[in-house]
């Protein structure tokens, strides 16, 4: 009977230092744990960001290399003697649409004849500087000119139809 009361006696203590004890330590354990992953964290996210930004560098090396329009583009004269050769046909067309369905038809017109011949026009860019390098910058701009001259008389004649 003195053994049950020892044992009643004494085993509150020992369950009251026993987790008390318990606990301490895990929670050093997952301080520790926590502080270690998110300095882990932060390398690898620094790690990833430094390798994105290094493919994103080689990604516009490669671009820039494999793209001559990057590099050269159509001189500034040649887009302005451009549009003012297809402005003028538009003009002519747009002022023959403007009397016949008004202006506010003439000015969708416009909008959309000049979007589109716009397209077709940059599309030629890629053989503009092909032409360039086999026949000379003169050639190369007279046909550039001419070129857009026909697209937009093709355009305007295929919208009168």
């Amino acid at each position: 009977m003195r053994r049950i009361m020892f044992v009643i006696a004494v085993l509150p203590v020992i369950c009251a230092t026993g987790p008390a004890a318990a606990q301490i330590l895990p929670d050093l354990d997952f301080n520790t744990m926590m502080m270690n992953q998110t300095l882990g964290s932060q390398i690898l996210t620094e790690d990833n960001m430094n390798r994105l930004e290094a493919e994103r560098q080689e990604f516009e090396k490669r671009g820039a290399a494999n793209n001559p329009t990057a590099v050269a583009a159509i001189p500034d004269y040649v887009v302005e003697q451009t549009q003012d050769a297809v402005m003028a046909q538009l003009d002519q067309a747009y002022k023959s649409r403007s009397n016949a369905f008004g202006k506010a038809s003439a000015d969708q017109w416009l909008l959309t004849a000049a979007r589109t011949i716009g397209q077709r026009v940059g599309a030629l860019g890629q053989e503009y500087l092909d032409r360039v390098s086999r026949q000379g910058q003169a050639d190369a701009d007279a046909w550039y000119v001419a070129t857009a001259r026909e697209i937009s008389e093709r355009y305007i004649a295929q919208e009168t139809q």
